[in-house]
């Protein structure tokens, strides 16, 4: 039969100093990954952000993109693939005002212009 002390003991034989130990380097592991993770993120965050306004612009401005460049601006900024595919995908989300394109976000995309695109424009 396991007693009390037993039942309630998780490192059997550990003495109280030892339990103290790891529990404090579990915490400290787990406070530098916390610390760590969020500082990641935060600069991972600010980095999609702008690809993803970049993105928005091109999408938005499309139709400004000369007819040569086009589908490297499609490819690079928008969606890499089958341009006339995706090309019918952003006319549905166009028509029914989705993501940029709807109406205060599409107007903002369009006054801030085409992105300059340096891989797109070597001609």
């Amino acid at each position: 039969m396991i007693t009390k002390e037993q039942a309630t003991d998780s490192l059997p034989g550990a003495s109280a100093g030892l339990r103290f130990a790891a529990c404090g380097a579990l915490t400290a592991i787990l406070r530098v990954q916390s610390v760590d993770g969020t500082v990641l993120g935060v600069s991972n965050g600010r980095n999609l952000y702008a690809f993803n306004e970049v993105r928005a612009r091109a999408l938005v401005n499309l139709i400004q993109v000369p007819q040569s460049d086009k589908v490297c601006y499609f490819d690079i900024a928008v969606w890499s693939g089958w341009y006339p595919v995706h090309l019918l995908w952003v006319g549905t989300a166009k028509q029914n005002h989705l993501t940029v394109f709807q109406s205060e976000v599409e107007r903002q995309y369009r006054t801030e212009g085409l992105p300059v695109l340096s891989q797109c424009n070597q001609g």
